[in-house]
């Protein structure tokens, strides 16, 4: 079962990776950074959540240059709220080790993303 999303903007595209609860990555995706529809990132999540049957946090991580990209994914920008997901927008993780995800490409960047800690 999916505990949290995690994506990170990266030449065009939008790489998101759904975590389990041991840590264990469980869906990994390539996405345009240019969706035809602009709910359409809104509603993958809600639909992720859905699935999993529970509110899922989404961890988006940002740098000065990502920020207008992210915006532009959500209709009312950064202040968006659902409730079936909690988005969070996080600062861009720095680049460690070369790592690769097998299947889509290189996802290491959305896989060292950590969501805030809620009480």
């Amino acid at each position: 079962m999916l505990t949290e999303i995690r994506m990170v903007p990266r030449r065009g595209l939008l790489l998101l990776t759904g975590m389990g609860f041991d840590g264990e990555c469980l869906l990994k995706a390539r996405l345009s950074l240019h969706p035809a529809h602009p709910r359409a990132l809104i509603t993958v999540l809600e639909g992720l959540a859905l699935w999993s049957g529970r509110k899922l946090p989404a961890a988006v991580g940002v740098s000065a240059s990502s920020s207008p990209s992210i915006a532009a994914l959500l209709p009312d920008g950064p202040a968006w709220t659902s409730p079936l997901v909690d988005l969070y927008l996080v600062d861009h993780p720095r680049r460690r080790h070369k790592t690769r995800i097998d299947g889509v490409g290189d996802l290491r960047e959305a896989l060292q993303l950590r969501l805030p800690v809620t009480p």
